[in-house]
């Protein structure tokens, strides 16, 4: 697997260690590579946060492009909205997703850590649980 996120409307690559932490306020791209039949497969998802900009998504259509023809072709895409990740997404994280509100900084990592922080954790097992930041107030 391999991650980058969308910083100044260019691709930058994400940090291993923060595979699975994103940012509601960033786009990012996750490129999943597996066998079948012997034969290498790709399935580039196109992840898009609530609070991204129209210029970062963009520039996350560009940067697939980009992907697609440096792998001549041969990625599957899958667009994904924060809070509707798809199964297959959920599962190639194993249980650790976590969206974090705000903006990612460099390498990728998640915001400050704020002094109060409330996160939702939704799911039954590893191959379908989320972890989502929610404002700090009782109503959350």
């Amino acid at each position: 697997m391999q991650v980058w996120y969308i910083q100044d409307l260019q691709r930058q690559p994400v940090h291993p260690k923060y595979y699975g932490q994103l940012c509601s306020g960033n786009c990012y791209l996750v490129l999943y590579t597996y066998q079948k039949l012997g034969c290498v497969q790709y399935l580039l998802y196109l992840w898009q946060g609530h609070q991204s900009t129209v210029e970062d998504t963009k520039a996350l259509n560009c940067s697939a492009e980009e992907l697609d023809l440096m792998h001549q072709g041969a990625l599957a895409q899958g667009h994904v909205t924060m809070g509707s990740e798809p199964p297959h997404f959920l599962a190639i994280f194993q249980g650790r997703l976590v969206v974090f509100q705000g903006n990612a900084g460099n390498k990728g990592e998640r915001p400050p850590v704020s002094d109060t922080r409330l996160f939702h954790v939704q799911g039954t097992e590893s191959h379908n649980t989320r972890t989502m930041e929610v404002p700090a107030r009782a109503s959350s």
